[in-house]
């Protein structure tokens, strides 16, 4: 039976730090791997355009920038996540601010990019980075804005054909698109892992009640929960009722001369015949130190007498000669027809008690006789 520990462990956010911060770097790493392509794909675009159109000079930023990206890729590999993603936020707003400088500003096809970027960098930066990143992101579209207007920068394509336009527009909407089904699938993971977490959670708080309402040596239901039962069952409409008390016989002469590891296998044994006889609706509780109760939820007199016969028949069926003393139980029943549980349980109790005692004037008659003789 699994102890508190297990349970105290269950508790631990996603286990433990080291292991949440492992998830939160796989994510970031499967969000860079599949991003990275797109950052590839937007160089090798400008390469295409600058051979197509004869404006070699887009070769100088398509090399920065494919080298920025690789660099990234690196850092990814290295499982320096979050360093990678900054790298990768920095050379594509350097790609985007040279595109609008060269190009039309603010009306260049490429300042689409910049939401991406904004996107990305929310996912996979924390708080203050996505800060600078959002400071590049700003200095960036002030500058591509200024330069525009005031030309502190030669412009280099002042003038761009439809079909570059539409070219460009369409390998930064599709990297729009998906960035946000990236975003998506991030936030659906993040939901399915807190969705299993709460189950596992769910989970274990069950276990743990079910731990927290058992007695620890000898796995059947305590008093606490016996009690709990008691109270419940009354206003239930579940009689009649029967109870039955099970007192073990001579428990404490066993602790005194075999030791309390021999006493502990006669509760534990106790345990093992009364649970023989149990039904999924009855509870059995240990409710003393070698005191047991059963309810018996809809069970007459005569029902509740048969259940104490098969008790009596499994203790005699206990094997002997194997040197551990076998179990003896004195038993008390009695049955509430309605209402008045603990009277019925009180009842129980004192037939018990007069049992174990009309065992010991037996023992004790017993023993002189022997010695008459």
């Amino acid at each position: 039976m699994p102890d508190a520990h297990d349970f105290e462990q269950a508790f631990e956010p996603i286990e433990s730090l080291q292991d949440f911060e492992a998830a939160e770097r796989l994510r970031l790493e499967r969000i860079e791997r599949r991003a990275m392509p797109a950052g590839f794909l937007g160089t090798a675009v400008m390469v295409a355009i600058g051979f197509a159109t004869d404006r070699l000079w887009l070769l100088r930023p398509s090399a920065i920038g494919a080298l920025g990206f690789f660099l990234s890729y690196l850092l990814v590999r290295r499982g320096a996540v979050r360093a990678a993603a900054l790298g990768f936020v920095v050379t594509a707003v350097a790609l985007v601010t040279n595109s609008g400088i060269t190009g039309e500003g603010l009306r260049d096809p490429a300042v689409l990019a910049y939401p991406v970027i904004i996107i990305f960098a929310g996912m996979t930066l924390k708080f203050r980075s996505y800060l600078v990143a959002l400071a590049f992101v700003g200095s960036s579209v002030a500058l591509v804005a200024f330069n525009h207007a005031y030309e502190w920068i030669p412009v280099v394509n002042e003038f761009s054909s439809p079909v570059i336009d539409a070219v460009i527009t369409t390998v930064i909407l599709s990297a729009t698109a998906y960035a946000v089904w990236l975003l998506a699938a991030s936030s659906t993971g993040s939901l399915s892992s807190a969705h299993s977490e709460i189950q596992r959670r769910r989970e274990a708080e069950r276990e743990l009640k079910i731990l927290n309402a058992r007695d620890s040596l000898t796995g059947v239901y305590n008093r606490r929960f016996f009690d709990a039962e008691m109270a419940r069952f009354g206003p239930a409409r579940l009689y009649p009722i029967s109870v039955i008390v099970a007192d073990i016989d001579g428990l404490k002469a066993v602790n005194d001369e075999l030791g309390h590891g021999a006493g502990d296998l006669l509760l534990v044994q106790a345990g093992n015949v009364l649970s023989s006889i149990v039904r999924v609706e009855d509870v059995l509780a240990r409710i003393g130190g070698d005191e047991f109760a059963i309810l018996l939820p809809k069970t007459d007199e005569e029902s509740a007498e048969d259940a104490v016969r098969r008790i009596e028949q499994r203790l005699a069926e206990q094997p002997v000669g194997d040197g551990a003393p076998c179990v003896s139980l004195s038993i008390g029943v009695a049955t509430s027809l309605g209402g008045g549980l603990d009277k019925a349980l009180a009842r129980a109790d004192s037939r018990m008690y007069r049992r174990k005692s009309e065992k010991r004037a037996g023992n004790a008659q017993a023993a002189v006789s022997a010695s008459t003789d």
